[in-house]
């Protein structure tokens, strides 16, 4: 029974480390959609002074932020 318990014990202990390394996860996720955010406003503002088209993908790959600019002068 002992054996048992520990095994639970052990077992529980991973389970709150996952539970812990998601929420940080999800905190980086969200920084991420902050900063994405941000770009997507500072890039709105250079459409509205320099009169440029740009295209931005993004998207969530292994909780990296990927940007792709693409700017087009008209």
């Amino acid at each position: 029974m002992v054996f048992q318990d520990q095994v639970q014990i052990q077992y529980f202990q991973q389970l709150h480390q996952l539970e812990v390394e998601v929420v940080l996860l999800g905190e980086q996720l969200t920084d991420l959609q902050v900063m994405v955010d941000q770009v997507e406003e500072q890039i709105e503002e250079v459409i509205l002074h320099h009169k440029l088209v740009l295209v931005i993908h993004h998207q969530y790959h292994h909780h990296k932020v990927i940007l792709e600019i693409i700017i087009q002068v008209q």
